[in-house]
C-alpha cells in the first residue's frame, strides 16, 4: 500500500526536515546519555527528547534491544509523516521499506537457526508495519513453524520471490548473511525503479553510495561463499554508479576477497578500503561500517548545497537513522556497564 501525498510542492517537507535537522542530539546531549547510571536513567533523559513517546511505552525490565525497538518506531513515524506531505513519495516510500525488510531479515534469520515465536517477536516492533497496514503478513510470517511456510505466508506479495530465493541459497551455503543480500537486492530493486518515473537529481548522491555499498559487499559475500561467478554476478543491481560494473566484474574475477576490495582503489571510495586482513569477514565488515559512515556523511551536504531540494528530506532521514543507531549503542553500553568513554567512542557522527 503506497502513500499518496496531499502536497502539492516540496516547500512544506523540505521546511519540515530543516526545523527536524534542528532537533537533532548534540554532542553533548550523547555525552550525558552515556553517563547514565544504568537504562532506568537513559530512559529518563530521553523522555525530554523527541524520542518522548516511543520511550516512554518502554515496559520494564528495561534492555538495550527495547529502547532500540523504541526509538526505531520514532524514525519509522518520522519517515511515515515526511511521505504524507511529499508530493511526490516514491522514493521516499521505496526507502521506507528498509524497516519492513529489516524485520524480514529478522523473522528469516530466527526460523533458519530454530529460534521460538517468543524469542523472534522480542526482536521485532512493527510498527513500521501498522503504519502501512502490511503488520499481519509479518505476523503471520512469525507465528509458522519452519521457513518453507514463510514462503507460502508471503505467496502472491512481492517477497514471495526473494524470500523463496533467499531461503534456496541459505540452504545452499548455510550462511545467514545470503538473507542480508537478497532482501537487500530487493530492497535496492525497488529503488531503482523508481528512477524512469522520477529520476534522481539532486538525490543521486544519495541514493548512489547506497546501491555502491550494496553492489560491492554483495559481491564480496557472495565469493565468500564460493559460489559460482554467474550467482554472484546475479546479485547485482543496476544502474551501478561509482562502483561501475566493470570494476564488479573485475571483483567478482578476483582470486580472493582481499583481491576483489584493491580494485576499489580505482574509485570514488579509495578512502574506504580497510586494511588487508586474513579473515575475510573482518575485511567486509570493516568495509561495511565505513560505506554507512561515508552515507551519513553524504547525509548533511544537501543542508548545505542543494537547499530547498527532495535530497534534503531523505537527508533528513538518513540523519534520523544514525541519531537512533547513536541511541541503541549507548543504550547497549549502559546496560552493559562500559562506561562513557568506550561508549563514546562506539557512536558514529556525520561531518
Amino acid at each position: 500500500m503506497k502513500v499518496v501525498s496531499s502536497g502539492s510542492n516540496i516547500t512544506y517537507p523540505v521546511t519540515k526536515s530543516y526545523a527536524l535537522k534542528g532537533t537533532l542530539l548534540s554532542q553533548s546531549m550523547l555525552q550525558s546519555f552515556a553517563e547514565s547510571r544504568d537504562l532506568s536513567d537513559l530512559i529518563t533523559k530521553l523522555k525530554a527528547t523527541p524520542y518522548s513517546d516511543p520511550v516512554s511505552k518502554v515496559q520494564q525490565p528495561y534492555s538495550g534491544y527495547k529502547i532500540e525497538l523504541a526509538v526505531r518506531e520514532h524514525v519509522s513515524s518520522l519517515h511515515y509523516n515526511l511521505m504524507k506531505v511529499y508530493p511526490d513519495a516514491s522514493v521516499l516510500y521505496a526507502y521506507y521499506m528498509k524497516y519492513i525488510v529489516g524485520d524480514l531479515k529478522t523473522v528469516l534469520k530466527g526460523k533458519a537457526i530454530g529460534r521460538s515465536y517468543e524469542e523472534i517477536q522480542r526482536y521485532l516492533d512493527m510498527h513500521a508495519e501498522e503504519l502501512i497496514r502490511r503488520r499481519d503478513l509479518i505476523a503471520r510470517a512469525v507465528a509458522v513453524a519452519s521457513l518453507d511456510e514463510v514462503v507460502t505466508t508471503f505467496r502472491g506479495t512481492e517477497f514471495y520471490k526473494v524470500i523463496d530465493n533467499a531461503i534456496k541459497a541459505y540452504r545452499s551455503t548455510q550462511k545467514l548473511d545470503v538473507f542480508d543480500v537478497y532482501l537487500d537486492r530487493a530492497l535496492y530493486d525497488g529503488i531503482l525503479e523508481t528512477a524512469p518515473r522520477k529520476g534522481f537529481g539532486r538525490l543521486r548522491p544519495l541514493i548512489a553510495v547506497d546501491v555502491d555499498s550494496y553492489n560491492v559487499l554483495a559481491v564480496l559475500r557472495a565469493k565468500s561463499w564460493e559460489v559460482s561467478q554467474a550467482q554472484v554476478r546475479s546479485l547485482i543491481v543496476e544502474p551501478t554508479f561509482d562502483a561501475p560494473k566493470n570494476i564488479l566484474e573485475r571483483m567478482i574475477a578476483a582470486a580472493t576477497v582481499a583481491d576483489a576490495i584493491r580494485y576499489l582503489t580505482g574509485t570514488r571510495y579509495r578512502n574506504l578500503v580497510p586494511q588487508a586482513s586474513e579473515n575475510d569477514a573482518t575485511m567486509i565488515s570493516g568495509l561495511e561500517e565505513a560505506f554507512r559512515r561515508f552515507g551519513y556523511q553524504r547525509a548533511t551536504r544537501p543542508f548545505l548545497w542543494d537547499a530547498f531540494t527532495e535530497s534534503v528530506v531523505l537527508g533528513l532521514v538518513r540523519l534520523k537513522e544514525l541519531e537512533a543507531r547513536n541511541i541503541s549503542a549507548i543504550a547497549f553500553g549502559v546496560e552493559h556497564s562500559l562506561g562513557p568513554k568506550a561508549i563514546m567512542q562506539k557512536l558514529v557522527y556525520a561531518r
